[in-house]
């Protein structure tokens, strides 16, 4: 499958799991600065959207990593944010 990305968008960090996939990034790659950052989950077998999270600051390039059932992100004011279902 295949999801096209809208100009100016720009996808910044990716991460692959079992049943999703992931991207964080920015709405305007030419004004990073004032652009609005966006996190998006895809389902891994079709390429539907599942769900969509505005950030409060864009992501750091690469800045995802996954481990126990949890995704994590750094974003560039220097936050590191956890994502994943509570237990």
């Amino acid at each position: 499958w295949a999801t096209p990305i809208e100009f100016p968008n720009q996808v910044e960090a990716l991460l692959l799991t079992n049943n999703h996939v992931l991207t964080a990034g920015t709405t305007d790659r030419n004004r990073r600065d004032k652009a609005s950052a966006f996190l998006r989950v895809f389902n891994s077998q079709d390429g539907k959207q599942v769900k969509e999270l505005a950030l409060p600051a864009p992501p750091i390039y690469d800045g995802f990593a996954a481990a126990a059932g949890r995704f994590y992100l750094s974003t560039a004011d220097g936050k590191l944010t956890c994502y994943g279902k509570k237990q």
